[in-house]
């Protein structure tokens, strides 16, 4: 778990470094149709990190809890990240995951173990919770590292 929680506290940093050094219309290039820019990206990683903040309480405060669903489409929709300024949108992404991680690791080790309920793949451990969230970021980071590729921008 350890090896998880330091990738959690490092993903945002390397997210930022991937997507610096873009110009504001290389942050919105999108790779191809119903795919996401870099901008839409940190949008939605803003996202993941709202439903990841609840989930993490519900773990700790009411373990074995239905995680409830969501549908990341909608709200990249609704919200159309890419008209907000990145800037805004990263910092917006840096503070909740400061929070998230000082709550983490006040925590024993073993509150997270509590586990929660997901409604498609049933009873998940705390650990498992962890790993997708870290999992996330590094699936995203790739993703924005591809996009420079694309762009002919060298990785970051």
């Amino acid at each position: 778990m350890a090896v998880t929680v330091r990738l959690l506290h490092t993903g945002v940093g390397k997210i930022a470094r991937a997507a610096g050094g873009l110009t504001p219309a290389q942050l919105r290039w999108r790779p191809g149709p119903r795919r996401w820019s870099v901008h839409e990206i940190v949008g939605h990683l803003l996202d993941y990190e709202l439903v990841s903040a609840w989930r993490l309480r519900r773990i700790v405060g009411e373990p074995g809890a239905l995680a409830e669903g969501w549908d990341q489409e909608p709200w990249a929709a609704a919200f159309r990240y890419h008209r907000l300024p990145f800037a805004r949108l990263l910092r917006g992404l840096r503070e909740p995951r400061a929070v998230n991680l000082m709550l983490l690791d006040s925590l024993p080790r073993r509150a997270v173990t509590g586990g929660w309920y997901d409604h498609d793949r049933g009873r998940e451990g705390g650990e498992r919770f962890l790993t997708l969230w870290a999992g996330h970021d590094l699936d995203h980071l790739e993703q924005i590292r591809a996009i420079r590729a694309r762009l002919g921008r060298p990785a970051r």
